[in-house]
């Protein structure tokens, strides 16, 4: 699984949810690592810094899961992951409820919502979602992520426009 460092991305969540299930393995992606982050790692969790963008999108793209504890308005990041054909692993707040078609509402779900911002809530997450993962193909993901492309944007911006004035 993959996620991105940043203090409000709370990837201390993340990184001390993985180092509790030694049989899996994080790639932590952004940035230097703080201290602290390097302290509570364990030896499942790599931290591969800033990366070019074909290395960030070839990770992404080979990735199990994107794994992300924060709260955004939108989370681009999110998108790209389901672009990708990344399924996400995601704190049910902000930008994720709008981006993840969870599992159980859906037909074609492309990731997993996790209720508490705590390490045993991702914990129970990443469970369910090994567990489900053959239902979240990468196709569902793609498509999914096809809602927030420029060209879907454009069409739809310019459709209000002319209802609105009648053209």
């Amino acid at each position: 699984s993959a996620c991105f460092d940043a203090p409000y991305k709370r990837t201390d969540i993340v990184v001390r949810a993985f180092t509790a299930m030694p049989d899996r393995r994080l790639v932590v992606i952004g940035g230097e690592p703080s201290r602290e982050l390097q302290a509570i790692a364990g030896p499942n969790v790599h931290f591969a810094g800033y990366l070019s963008r074909r290395d960030y999108v070839h990770a992404v793209a080979r990735a199990r899961a994107m794994v992300f504890a924060g709260c955004e308005d939108f989370g681009i990041a999110l998108a790209e992951a389901q672009a990708c054909g990344t399924p996400l692993v995601a704190f049910g707040r902000g930008g994720a409820v709008d981006i993840v078609r969870p599992l159980g509402r859906d037909a074609e779900p492309t990731g997993i919502l996790f209720r508490k911002q705590t390490e045993a809530a991702l914990i129970e997450a990443v469970d369910l979602f090994e567990a489900e993962r053959q239902r979240m193909s990468p196709l569902a993901c793609r498509d999914n992520a096809a809602r927030f492309s420029g060209t879907r944007f454009d069409n739809e911006f310019l459709a209000a426009f002319a209802a609105s004035y009648q053209i």
